[in-house]
C-alpha cells in the first residue's frame, strides 16, 4: 500500500508542480497576447487607472441618468473597448470634459458596420443626439466586414437597445490553467517551443525581433495576433476589396448626413502592418496596401491612421508590448489627430 502511494505521488507530483508553475506565471497574467499565446509573464503591464476619474460615456449615461446629447459617438470593436486607457478617454481629458463622447456597445454586435447601419434605420439617433460618429475597424476585419454589409437588412431602435442594457448578466470566470487540464502541460511546452519558433502550432501569438526600440516595455520584442496573418487570405481573394470598403462607408455616411451626422472613420491599423518594416526576420510576408490605398484616395471623412502612426513611430510607442491595442500614448495621439481632423473639416475649435 505504501509502494502504491509513493507511486502515486512520484506520479502526481510533476503535474502539481508544472500546475504551480503556470498558476504563478501564466494564469493571472492580464496581457493579451500572452494570454492567447500561452506565455509566461512574469510582470502585468496594465496601465494603473485606479483613481483617474472616468472621461467618456457609455449606455448607463443615457439609460441611467437620462443623458441624452452627447458630441461624439463612438462605435467599434475592442479599440472602443480600452476604458480609462482607451482613445476616448484621451479624447476627455485633452478637452477637460469639454467634449462629451458615448461609447456604446452591444452583446449581439458582430460588424460596428452593420450594427451602425441598423442604428441609423431605427430611432435611436432621434433619442439620443450627437454632432459626430466615430466609426472604427481593426485592419484585419475591415474587408470581410464590408463584404457581408447588408444595408437596410435590419432596423435597431432605442427600445431594442434599452432592453439589451437592462438584460440580467451571468458571469462565468474560466480556469485557463485548471489542474489536470490540458493546459498543465501545453502551456510549459509552449513556452519550451518558443526557444525555437516565432510561433508554436497551438499558439495564436507570433513573437519576433526587431531593429529598433519601439515599445515600453520589452521595446525590441514584437508580439502580434496569428489572425492578422491568417486574415489576408480576404485581401487575396477578394478583387477591389477597396471598393467593398468605400461603398459601405458611403452608404453610412449619406445617412449620418441625413441626420446632420458627421461620420468619420477610424480603421486601426494591424500591429503586423505597422511593425513589419522594422522585423528582422525577412520571412514575413509583405504587407498589403489595403490601408495605403484607401489613404491615398484622400476622402476627408477617413482618418489616416496608418500614416499617422507611420510619422510618428520612432517618438511614440503607439502599440502596448503584449497586446493588439494602442497604448495610453498611443491613444492620446489618435485622440489628437481625430480632433484636428474634425476641426480642419467641421470647423470646430479646441478651445
Amino acid at each position: 500500500m505504501i509502494k502504491l502511494v509513493w507511486k502515486s505521488a512520484l506520479f502526481v507530483l510533476p503535474f502539481v508542480i508544472l500546475h504551480l508553475v503556470n498558476e504563478r506565471y501564466y494564469a493571472d497574467t492580464s496581457n493579451e497576447l500572452e494570454r492567447i499565446g500561452l506565455i509566461y509573464s512574469s510582470a502585468r503591464h496594465a496601465p494603473d487607472t485606479a483613481g483617474v476619474p472616468k472621461m467618456y460615456g457609455e449606455l448607463s449615461n443615457v439609460f441611467n441618468r437620462g443623458e441624452r446629447e452627447f458630441d461624439y459617438f463612438i462605435i467599434g470593436d475592442s479599440f472602443t473597448r480600452q476604458k480609462r486607457s482607451g482613445f476616448q478617454q484621451k479624447m476627455g481629458e485633452l478637452m477637460e470634459g469639454r467634449v462629451t463622447t458615448l461609447t456604446y456597445q452591444h452583446s449581439e454586435m458582430r460588424s460596428p458596420f452593420q450594427e451602425l447601419d441598423n442604428l441609423l434605420n431605427g430611432d435611436f439617433f432621434d433619442s439620443v443626439k450627437v454632432d459626430y460618429i466615430i466609426l472604427e475597424c481593426v485592419e484585419r476585419m475591415l474587408i470581410q466586414r464590408a463584404v457581408r454589409f447588408a444595408p437596410d437588412s435590419m432596423t435597431r431602435t432605442y427600445s431594442d437597445v434599452h432592453a439589451e442594457f437592462t438584460r440580467a448578466r451571468t458571469a462565468v470566470r474560466r480556469d485557463p490553467v485548471q489542474f489536470f487540464s490540458g493546459n498543465t502541460v501545453k502551456v510549459p511546452l509552449t513556452n519550451l517551443m518558443y526557444l525555437f519558433s516565432d510561433k508554436p502550432l497551438w499558439s495564436q501569438t507570433y513573437v519576433t525581433q526587431i531593429d529598433r526600440p519601439l515599445f515600453m516595455h520589452e521595446p525590441t520584442t514584437l508580439m502580434f495576433y496569428e489572425g492578422e496573418l491568417d486574415e489576408r487570405v480576404w485581401w487575396e481573394n477578394i478583387e477591389s476589396p477597396e471598393d467593398s470598403i468605400v461603398k459601405c462607408l458611403k452608404v453610412l455616411m449619406d445617412k449620418a448626413d441625413r441626420r446632420g451626422i458627421a461620420l468619420y472613420f477610424l480603421p486601426a491599423p494591424d500591429k503586423f502592418t505597422v511593425y513589419r518594416p522594422y522585423m528582422l526576420d525577412d520571412s514575413y510576408p509583405a504587407t498589403t496596401p489595403l490601408l495605403s490605398n484607401l489613404e491615398a484616395m484622400n476622402h476627408p471623412r477617413y482618418l489616416p491612421t496608418l500614416s499617422f502612426i507611420q510619422s510618428q513611430i520612432d517618438q511614440v510607442p503607439f502599440y502596448k508590448f503584449d497586446n493588439t491595442h494602442w497604448s495610453e500614448a498611443g491613444s492620446e495621439s489618435v485622440a489628437e489627430m481625430v480632433f484636428l481632423r474634425a476641426a480642419d473639416l467641421e470647423g470646430v475649435r479646441k478651445d
